[in-house]
């Protein structure tokens, strides 16, 4: 196939993709990764709703899946801030009228700004569209700046541009969250989230070595596609069936023990019983309590794992 007639199917697929949440009306319409559905997020699509206030129409977000990243770099490892399920739900939670993933591939890529906004106007009825800091439409980004305001007023839209949104001076965006995970310092993470980071997965069977010390942890198997905060110990919220209990995460290579290269997550949830094996754990990184160390004995790390909990149960509270 052809360079042109791919490019061609891919607006085709956007086109049936876009008619599918299409609200027969005009809308106001903003285009982005949104990973993670941070606070600079949420300020774009508070913009986006207040447009579409002002201008009588339907507020929409339309966010790519796979990411860019992804799809430019086949084979290198990515790991997502949430689910595209979960970006979805949060989107529509801000109040979107509409949100839905477009796919994004190499094809899509190289269509220009006209073409991909032409099919916007078509299916949508877009007359306003909202940029983030670094909105750019189209094959080699072309489509920022003065050429998207010319391509606005040539196709019959306008375009609102929102400005950096600013934590303690910084720049707020996925790219600082990663860093912030990565650096174990979840709690800039959540407050450029707006929230704590979640991890959710299924508990799987252990080596019961927590059991042995006093400590029966929850094995947790997050997908794989999530990132994970730095080695550590955390304090956290575990919820399990709609119920929260405080707990204490383990996430990292157990040196003490020699197991070497896998990294785990084990979660000793304070004040539970129960069996969890089978069962969909979700963990809310509350702070991060300690690095993982490396103990001289056994009875060191029961000791230190005594009080990891006691700041634990200090320090994370049960209710939002």
């Amino acid at each position: 196939m052809s360079v042109q007639a791919s490019a061609a199917a891919a607006l085709e697929r956007l086109r049936s993709e876009l008619r599918a949440v299409a609200p027969g009306g005009p809308s106001v319409v903003t285009v982005g990764k949104f990973d993670g559905v941070h606070i600079a997020h949420a300020n774009v699509v508070r913009t986006v709703i207040e447009r579409a206030r002002v201008r009588g129409a339907t507020p929409g977000v339309l966010t790519f899946d796979p990411l860019p990243y992804v799809v430019f770099n086949p084979g290198k490892p990515y790991h997502y801030l949430c689910s595209v399920e979960e970006r979805v739900a949060r989107l529509k939670a801000l109040g979107a009228g509409f949100v839905t993933p477009i796919t994004f591939s190499l094809e899509l890529s190289r269509v220009s700004a006209r073409e991909f906004l032409e099919v916007l106007v078509e299916t949508l009825g877009m007359v306003e569209f909202v940029g983030g800091p670094d909105a750019a439409i189209g094959h080699g980004r072309e489509g920022a700046g003065e050429r998207l305001r010319t391509l606005g007023r040539e196709l019959g839209f306008t375009v609102v541009e929102v400005p950096p949104f600013l934590l303690d001076g910084v720049i707020v965006n996925s790219s600082l969250v990663r860093h912030c995970l990565w650096d174990g310092d979840v709690e800039r993470a959540a407050r450029a989230l707006g929230r704590p980071y979640q991890l959710s997965g299924t508990v799987v069977p252990g080596d019961r070595r927590g059991r042995e010390l006093g400590f029966p942890t929850a094995n947790l198997l997050p997908p794989d596609h999530l990132i994970l905060p730095g080695d550590g110990i955390y304090g956290c919220r575990a919820i399990v069936d709609g119920v929260v209990y405080r707990a204490a995460v383990n996430i990292g290579v157990r040196p003490t023990f020699g197991d070497g290269l896998q990294r785990l997550i084990e979660a000793f949830l304070l004040d539970f019983g129960g069996d969890l094996y089978g069962r969909t754990l979700t963990l809310e990184f509350i702070h991060r309590v300690r690095g993982e160390l490396r103990f001289p004995s056994v009875d060191a790390l029961i000791a230190q794992m005594h009080d990891d909990v006691r700041q634990v149960r200090e320090r994370v509270e049960l209710g939002s």
